[in-house]
């Protein structure tokens, strides 16, 4: 009786296997978080070999899992579902990565260094501009094949050993050149002020520039007859530059015959100069001899008039002007301090 209901047991449980279809791919993956949740979605470019039930993890902590992938307009939205205690502000990145070298990849949260009071509710989305997918062991191998079997490694030996071709010999001239370099470097930053100023300046006149476009375009625009009256005279201009050559020609010849003449004219101005540098030092007697003049003259008229007695020799003084001798001399009534003061009678 024991052996027949073990075999009916088998005969069931192969019956099962083979008409049920049973399956590890249909089971739950883990992708439930314990406690209340709310979920986010990232969209990423690539999220090849993210298994879903993938963990997310916030530094060390797991806060969360990988509820869903879909693919939409080229990119890869995952869905996320994450604690409800985990509130990430606005800003956060998130990182595709993998735990070991052969392990399964993760998606990591990073929140912004100056972390905000605005968080991420439920059903928001993190921009593809805030993620990123690191390296995995597949990229990595790739691009060691690609360098190993392309010949990168001989691209490389070439490279080094035209270097060496080119400097052997010369280091003497390359240390010299390295030396002279830092030095047009070190003089350039000296005068970086001097290029701030000067760039500073040209920004300030591009600002004019731009600030008085339409002034500068009317400008423009009425210089253009002018430049048609120029080039209307294209042929006087060539002709009058082309007499400008016998001219100066003429100038240099004329200079050159005459240079003695302007050199003793130039002598003779010498001692005029002198003399009216020696009168100035008697200028200013002069004029304080005019000033103490001109009081006497305001006690000599006491109004509008004045009373003068004089006498005019006028055969003498022509005498004294046709022949150079003088007449008969002519006498004065003293000097014109005792005229001013009232002379005598």
């Amino acid at each position: 009786m024991r052996t027949l209901a073990l075999a009916g047991v088998a005969v069931l449980a192969a019956a099962t296997l083979t008409g049920c279809g049973l399956s590890l791919q249909g089971m739950d993956a883990g992708q439930e978080v314990d406690g209340p949740s709310y979920e986010l979605t990232a969209v990423f470019t690539d999220v090849s070999g993210l298994p879903s039930g993938g963990e997310v993890k916030l530094g060390p902590s797991s806060v969360g899992r990988v509820v869903a992938t879909r693919s939409e307009h080229f990119q890869a939205k995952v869905t996320l579902r994450l604690r409800q205690d985990v509130r990430l502000p606005k800003g956060t990145r998130a990182e595709l990565k993998l735990s070991t070298a052969l392990g399964d990849q993760y998606i990591d949260l990073r929140p912004p260094a100056s972390g905000g009071t605005d968080c991420l509710a439920d059903g928001a989305t993190i921009p593809v501009a805030d993620t990123v997918r690191g390296p995995d062991i597949e990229n990595t191998l790739a691009v060691l094949g690609m360098v190993l079997n392309n010949s990168g490694l001989d691209q490389a030996r070439t490279i080094i050993t035209e270097l060496n071709t080119a400097l052997g010999g010369r280091e003497g001239k390359i240390r010299d050149l390295l030396a002279r370099a830092n030095g047009i470097l070190s003089t350039l930053d000296a005068r970086s002020g001097d290029f701030t100023r000067a760039l500073g300046s040209l920004n300030r006149l591009a600002k004019i520039a731009s600030d008085n476009r339409a002034v500068l375009d009317q400008a423009f625009t009425q210089i253009n007859p002018a430049v048609d009256v120029l080039r209307s005279q294209q042929d006087s201009l060539n002709k009058l530059l082309a007499n400008v050559t016998p001219l100066a020609k003429t100038t240099d010849e004329t200079l050159g015959r005459t240079k003695e003449t302007v050199g003793s004219i130039v002598d003779g101005i010498g001692p005029v100069l002198d003399e009216l540098n020696g009168f100035s030092g008697s200028l200013g007697s002069a004029l304080g001899t005019l000033k103490s003049a001109n009081a006497l003259l305001g006690r000599a008229i006491p109004g509008d008039y004045l009373n003068l007695n004089a006498r005019f020799d006028v055969p003498g003084a022509l005498t004294a002007l046709f022949t150079g001798v003088s007449g008969t001399g002519t006498t004065f009534p003293g000097g014109i301090e005792q005229l001013l003061k009232g002379g005598t009678r």
